[in-house]
């Protein structure tokens, strides 16, 4: 026999089957996340305990313990029970009790140590085979169709505390019953008129019919002479019904004063109030009384086709929606106008619309050119990544998504676009942050083995400064004075700080930060040079100082043993701006040995509006290299790149430490200590040092992921801005002129990118740590980082060309070494059928690869040596940056391609192409055509 229980084992040594005549096994009490291998050569092995562990799935090679009698797995995770269990001649016990994901009845120990059971464990197993099989049937029939609304019941119970309109001091009120879709909607009901009183009793039924959004009610006082006084109104979301079920709700009245308000076309404005259980509480100086009802949402089933019923959904993944036939519309090319063919680029498919996101399935294609495409090729969009919606006419429906694309759908009658918008609305722009599909998903990755990957707890603070950056625990310590975010509620609760500096100082210095927001360490260099981040200080007009604030400053210059004397302050903003805040009472900092220099990068709103023209530009045809950089876009990144640049350049060449800020210290601040973070450590450029990059830099730090990217929010405020596209794009940037650099590629960029619009998990939502501590979101959503270091997944993500480079690397930073990101803001405009490719969360890719395909096609066109390092670092960027721009120049149709023509006979490691007679430039000139004609 062999003992092993209890020593928290995670894996058994192959070479236990070298142990051929053992005849026991314990392997209980241990962290086993797989079922031991090793053992299936044991030929005589009679008992195997494998009691609490965390076992997922039994093998079906288990066959092969044909000597096996006893098996004892309880109190484990199994999923399913291998049906090669049967033909083990000798099995008499069966301990399976503890396992929750196995049918119910299956869930028990069959037999004892001293007295087996080998008929209970036959007839356990064929349990377990109808038991399955029933729940196999069950999935397939609740799959064949879904619920809707098919009408809703309403009972208008009685009124409290309504105000008084008439002379008397009464009023004689009555309700009105409408429903709304944000767009249009109508009077269906209202109740008799109750006389002089305030807290009138109705007791009147409606069966209303419909599938309207917002179920609103109106108060008004009834007049004999002259129109009828509002009194309040009252709406409730009716997707927030449960089906078929009573529920009594208590809505305060609110006063109707805007006219979006009166006409109910307000979205904003809804109130769901399942959720308020003791709305008689509320401030009677904010309401107009009270309203009381009972409302029954009806069920109706909707069958769903055979192409719906093979959805492979997720799980909390509901049908909500679907309409059997709808044209998906494009816009024609700009050279077909005269001809009228604008949308005459036509596809016919089925719609759905799931708590996930909008699916359209395509049956063909059509248009001027009678393209075909693949055969029920969905195009999917998921809820987070509406960005608007609205109809252009009563049959059709526009989706303005976050990704820059752009849907037009034409239905057969303007009940489905109705039924359809609604759903869409409801999955989009969810009222309460727990009806979005990350919660609905659940905080649990089912169906494959994503347990051992981290997610919630990837970046340890302690651990990537003291363990992998061997940061000085002589020079810095991890404080607790935002223990709780009393201090700064912005800030993660553990950062790093100057030994120097106890945490009184830290307490005194935040009142003169803004946001609380003081000098924190941000990366430590092994020449003891750092880079910290903080605010703007609180200076104003009349110089105000803190001379703690000014003790931490000093201490983080002298924390830097080479050079102690100096320390570089980067604003990123422009002076004007800087000078701008000052007059609101911040402004910038003046300190003894320190030198101030400002980075010019604009704020928020120059963003926002130069991704708005972009976006213009992209979506009409044919896009020159002179629109794109007329919207200011490409200046923008060049600017954010140069100021990374110059910071990772003082830190490792001069030695110098840097405290970096911009106003709030959460959107350009986290931006370049990214970028320069990037440029100076060769960890941050894998795939997982990445991700632990934007936990530290993004996540943690406080950047506005939920403002910044506009999750849930029904219109555009001034708080949108594509801040971390700006930072991916520059990623982008550095993966083109740094081939072999990074361990990832184009494709994993674009991923993280839609998943964080998406909120198809936590990590985006929210805007700082606190908030997603408070919201409870590692415990009811899941996280995105073992999704994306998930081993299928990660061939997708890999960089074929990786090459790691030890040291820092200093991008170019001038327009020519800079191109559009074609893969992203183009992706939808590649071919006319291009928008029909299933994307990545489907599983599969869009042609993710045309960056590495061009590569290759360089490579074999010039000669140049895979393994040539010109080849993989400096020369071929400036080739692929000068295909790049002949592209453009030649989409232009202009005649000044001989710029790029010049610069590329130096920038060429080998000027003779493999191709003989012919010269670099003309070699260049064909795959520049070849590009466009692509």
């Amino acid at each position: 026999s062999l003992f092993l229980n209890a020593l928290e084992l995670t894996a058994v040594p192959e070479k236990i089957g070298d142990l051929k005549h053992l005849s026991k096994v314990y392997l209980g009490n241990n962290a086993l996340r797989t079922f031991p291998a090793g053992i299936l050569p044991i030929k005589h092995l009679t008992l195997l305990h494998l009691d609490y562990n965390h076992l997922e799935t039994i093998p079906d090679t288990i066959n092969q313990l044909q000597s096996l009698v006893f098996l004892m797995v309880r109190h484990n995770r199994l999923t399913e029970i291998p049906e090669t269990l049967q033909s083990l001649p000798n099995l008499s016990l069966l301990w399976l009790e503890g396992n929750s994901n196995l049918p119910p009845p299956i869930i028990r120990n069959v037999g004892e140590m001293i007295k087996p059971d080998p008929e209970g464990v036959r007839s356990l197993l064929a349990e377990y085979k109808a038991a399955l099989r029933l729940t196999q049937e069950n999935v397939e029939k609740k799959n064949r169709f879904y619920l809707s609304t098919g009408g809703i019941h309403v009972c208008i119970e009685e009124g409290h505390d309504l105000p008084a309109l008439d002379m008397n001091n009464r009023s004689d009120p009555f309700v009105k019953l409408l429903f709304w879709d944000g767009i249009e909607g109508g009077e269906r009901a209202k109740t008799k008129v109750a006389k002089t009183t305030l807290a009138p009793r109705w007791q009147q039924h409606f069966d209303l019919t419909g599938s309207y959004r917002i179920l609103r009610l109106e108060v008004l006082d009834h007049d004999l002479i002259g129109s009828n006084e509002m009194m309040g109104v009252a709406q409730v979301l009716v997707a927030d019904l449960p089906f078929d079920e009573v529920v009594r709700l208590t809505l305060p009245l609110q006063p109707a004063k805007s006219k979006k308000e009166r006409k109910g076309k307000d979205v904003r404005i809804i109130s769901s109030a399942l959720g308020d259980t003791s709305p008689m509480e509320s401030s009677r100086k904010q309401t107009q009384g009270f309203i009381v009802l009972s409302v029954c949402r009806k069920s109706r089933k909707v069958p769903l086709s055979a192409t719906a019923a093979k959805l492979q959904c997720l799980p909390g993944e509901e049908f909500v929606a679907v309409a059997v036939e709808v044209r998906y519309l494009r816009a024609g090319e700009e050279g077909e106008a005269e001809s009228g063919a604008q949308e005459e680029h036509v596809a016919t498919g089925e719609l759905w619309v799931t708590t996930r996101g909008l699916y359209v399935a395509i049956r063909e294609c059509g248009g001027p050119k009678k393209e075909k495409s693949q055969p029920n090729c969905p195009l999917f969009i998921p809820g987070g990544l509406v960005n608007r919606i609205f109809r252009s006419s009563k049959t059709q429906l526009v989706v303005d998504a976050k990704d820059l694309r752009t849907v037009t759908l034409q239905f057969l009658s303007s009940g489905d676009c109705e039924r359809v918008m609604i759903s869409l609305q409801a999955i989009a722009f969810p009222l309460d942050l727990s009806h979005c599909f990350s919660f609905l998903r659940g905080s649990v990755l089912q169906g494959k083995k994503w347990n051992d990957l981290p997610g919630w707890n990837l970046y340890d603070c302690h651990y990537e400064f003291f363990g992998r950056q061997r940061c000085s625990t002589a020079l810095w310590r991890e404080t607790t004075v935002n223990d709780g975010y009393v201090v700064s509620p912005t800030y993660p609760s553990r950062f790093l700080v100057p030994c120097k500096v106890d945490d009184e100082t830290l307490r005194q210095a935040m009142v003169f930060r803004g946001q609380g927001r003081i000098p924190i360490l941000s990366y430590y260099h092994l020449n003891t040079a750092t880079i910290t981040r903080c605010a703007q200080p609180k200076v104003g007009m009349k110089g105000k100082r803190n001379r703690w604030d000014e003790e931490l400053v000093a201490a983080i210059r002298t924390s830097n043993c080479i050079n102690p004397l100096q320390l570089f302050i980067c604003d990123a903003r422009p002076f004007a701006a800087a000078v701008g805040n000052k007059m609101a009472g911040r402004g910038y900092e003046l300190y003894d040995k320190c030198s101030l220099e400002f980075l010019n990068i604009p704020n928020i709103h120059a963003v926002r509006g130069a991704l708005n023209k972009l976006r213009a530009v992209c979506q009409g045809h044919h896009p020159t290299w002179n629109k794109v950089e007329e919207t200011g876009w490409v200046t923008l990144i060049r600017t954010i790149l140069r100021g990374a640049k110059r910071i990772s350049a003082l830190v490792e060449g001069a030695g110098v430490s840097v405290l970096v800020h911009c106003s709030d210290g959460w959107d350009r601040t986290s931006q370049l200590c990214a970028l320069a973070k990037l440029l100076l450590d060769p960890f941050y450029r894998t795939i997982a040092g990445f991700l632990i990059l934007i936990d530290m830099e993004w996540l943690a730090t406080g950047h506005k992921f939920g403002e910044r990217l506009g999750h849930h929010m029904v219109e555009e405020t001034s708080e949108r801005s594509p801040v971390f596209l700006q930072f991916i794009e520059s990623v982008y940037h550095l993966t083109n002129q740094f081939p072999g650099a990074m361990e990832f590629n184009e494709t994993f960029l674009i991923y993280i990118l839609d998943q964080a619009h998406s909120c198809e998990t936590g990590t985006f939502l929210l805007n700082n740590e606190r908030e997603r501590i408070e919201g409870r979101l590692p415990k009811n959503t899941a996280s995105l980082w073992p999704l994306v270091l998930d081993e299928e997944r990660l061939p997708f993500f890999r960089n074929m060309l990786y090459k790691p480079i030890s040291g820092a690397i200093q991008p170019e930073t001038e327009s020519i070494h800079l191109d559009l990101w074609s893969g992203y803001y183009l992706r939808w405009s590649w071919g006319d059928a291009a928008d029909l490719r299933a994307n990545l969360f489907l599983g599969t890719t869009i042609n993710y690869n045309i960056p590495s395909l061009k590569r290759e096609r360089l490579e074999r066109e010039l000669n140049i040596p895979a393994s040539s390092e010109s080849a993989t670092t400096r020369g071929y960027d400036q080739m692929d940056r000068r295909v790049t721009g002949a592209t453009y120049v030649m989409r232009k149709g202009t005649s000044d391609g001989t710029h790029f023509k010049r610069e590329f006979k130096w920038a060429s490691p080998n000027p003779n192409p493999r191709r003989g007679g012919g010269s670099t430039t003309q070699g260049i000139e064909e795959i520049a055509k070849q590009e466009v004609a692509i």
